[in-house]
């Protein structure tokens, strides 16, 4: 991984690290930018200080599903990324 991605992930981890040494299950997700069958879903609940509960995980969904998801353009960037 190059240097810029690292700086980039860093300040993640940080936010992660402390979460999950409290027992909190953490999970990285990317805004989804074209529909794809081949990863699982997350839906962000609540927002929890700089986390997201995880409101709802979708694994392996349909083609139909995701570009279901992809069409729902401002709900996806806001509330759905790829695990």
């Amino acid at each position: 991984m190059g240097q810029t991605k690292m700086n980039s992930i860093r300040p993640v981890c940080k936010v992660a690290i402390p979460l999950a040494e409290a027992g909190k299950l953490v999970t990285f997700g990317i805004v989804a930018v074209v529909s794809n069958i081949g990863y699982d879903y997350i839906k962000m609940g609540a927002s929890q200080g700089p986390e997201f509960a995880v409101d709802t995980f979708f694994e392996k969904i349909s083609i139909e599903v995701a570009k279901e998801y992809l069409e729902k353009k401002v709900q996806l960037v806001t509330n759905y990324g790829w695990e």
